[in-house]
């Protein structure tokens, strides 16, 4: 590790159960270094028997354990620096030797009593790995890749004595195939669900334990799946998927957020009897562990009277009860489900006050003190499910706007607010056995009023061929049939109301 005994003696807190690995290394004196080779490369894989010494054994070692360098990136050098006590610089991102003495004498406290172990399924040992990120390792690839088609490249000019030039050595093909393979064929790649809003944000909300990396269906264990204390504000506990996937394939709770590092922040209210208002508060997991985390019902009890109100409160994992005149301090959860969201995303909002200039079905245009702002709205947008994107203005020319306001509604939403389907009356009775069994009995009167009348919007395209007569040709002629045939078609080939 570049450390001498006396650099790594002075850097442990257990020195003396160092030095009797030493002397038991004296004892236990190994004679060469092909024996000492595997010796090591014995316990090191468990394997029983006797191996024999070979170059590829030993060259296998020197890639696992001497490398010049161990990356360890910005998120586990910052995790290391926390667990084990650390003071290293951020940037310094390579895996040192103060960070394996540093965990030895962690494993070494253990076991004397002296810490505690991790929790491999607590929120503050896990992190999200967002699209930016799969984006960021495929760019690596990408990159691997066009690095050999250089040096290929480069190789072959130099057998053929040609100069090759920049435009030959440097191609798109490397970036393009790589992405398109990862949009493609990636396990976690998947057509947003845009039947309407509310599907699309949950279909956006999603987490995911499989894919590359991560678990399988048949390996995951119950401990896995199971619902964590962790979760608690951050993942809800309800939504999964079932069947094989249960428990693997979870949704963010209402008003999560996703932190510069990965981990999963949610809201909550610190109110503080020393202080007569509360504030906000964003915080991960392993902040979280610190406070007395209280339901959000809380919040309506009445803080005015003068009786202690008992309400149980969550501490390190831990439900206790607190006393609410006499808490020191103490955090109120904002909700545990995913509900609904605030933004969906659909709506036409207006970035800043100012007056409407100009609108039309493509635009709204804002004008304030002289600086103008475009608006553009979606016009029949043919989303992947076939439904319809569009969006309508709904207020009029020459109206002052605040900042946040409403300016056009989308898909499913009508008067700012979500609107999705429509109550109605179910009787379950028998009605002269139309609903046999499994038959369902619906009113006319749905059909003939658009009570669920949606839109959708289907893209056909037809091939012409070009034959031994010629191209075929399109046309809204029908050859071939007599004109009785075609009365009751108006000029457009669609069949007449009534016919």
């Amino acid at each position: 590790m570049g450390s001498n005994l006396r650099e790594i003696l002075d850097n442990v807190c257990y020195p003396e159960i160092f030095l009797s690995f030493l002397n038991d290394k004296v004892k236990n004196k190994i004679g060469s270094k092909e024996n000492a080779i595997l010796e090591f490369y014995q316990k090191f894989t468990c394997l029983g028997g006797d191996p024999v010494f070979s170059e590829s054994l030993c060259k296998e070692l020197q890639k696992k354990f001497f490398q010049q360098g161990y990356e360890l990136g910005r998120i586990r050098r910052r995790n290391m620096n926390w667990r084990l006590s650390l003071d290293i610089p951020k940037n310094n991102t390579i895996l040192l030797s103060r960070d394996i003495l540093a965990a030895v004498d962690l494993l070494i406290g253990m076991k004397f009593g002296i810490g505690t172990l991790d929790d491999m399924n607590h929120l503050k040992n896990k992190r999200i790995c967002s699209v930016a990120d799969l984006l960021w390792d495929q760019f690596g690839l990408a990159l691997v890749r066009l690095e050999k088609v250089v040096r290929e490249t480069i190789c072959g000019a130099i057998g053929s004595k040609l100069i090759p030039t920049p435009q030959n050595l440097v191609t798109s093909t490397p970036l393009t195939m790589t992405y398109e393979s990862f949009f493609g064929l990636h396990p976690l790649s998947q057509v947003l669900d845009q039947t309407n809003p509310l599907t699309q944000i949950v279909h956006e909300r999603k987490l995911s334990y499989l894919g590359p990396g991560g678990l399988t269906g048949q390996t995951a264990s119950f401990r896995i799946r199971d619902i964590h204390p962790s979760h608690y504000g951050h993942i809800c506990p309800i939504d999964t998927s079932e069947e094989i996937n249960v428990g693997l394939i979870r949704s963010l709770a209402i008003h999560v957020r996703i932190g510069p590092w990965g981990s999963l922040k949610t809201p909550f209210y610190e109110i503080d009897e020393r202080s007569k208002g509360g504030q906000m508060l964003y915080l991960s997991p392993s902040r979280e562990e610190y406070y007395m985390v209280a339901s959000g019902n809380s919040l309506a009890l009445k803080q005015g009277i003068q009786e202690e109100q008992v309400v149980p409160a969550r501490y390190r994992q831990e439900f206790l009860t607190i006393a609410w005149e006499q808490s020191e301090k103490c955090i109120v959860g904002t909700r545990l489900e995913r509900q609904a969201v605030l933004d969906l995303g659909v709506l036409a909002i207006a970035y800043h006050e100012g007056k409407i200039f100009y609108i039309n079905t493509n635009k709204i245009i804002l004008s304030d003190n002289g600086d103008t702002l475009s608006i553009p709205l979606v016009m029949y947008q043919h989303p992947n499910k076939n439904t319809c994107m569009h969006q309508k203005p709904q207020i009029p020319w020459g109206r002052c706007m605040k900042k946040g306001q409403i300016l056009a509604d989308g898909a499913a939403i009508v008067g700012g607010e979500l609107a999705l389907g429509k109550n109605v009356l179910v009787a379950y009775m028998p009605w002269e056995g139309y609903n046999f069994e499994d038959a369902v009995l619906i009113s006319e009167h749905f059909v003939y009023e658009d009570i669920y009348t949606s839109f959708h919007i289907r893209k056909y395209e037809i091939q012409t061929y070009m034959t031994s007569q010629g191209p075929e040709r399109v046309t809204n002629e029908r050859p071939h049939l007599a004109a009785h045939l075609l009365r009751n078609l108006d000029k457009n080939g669609i069949v007449r109301l009534g016919s």
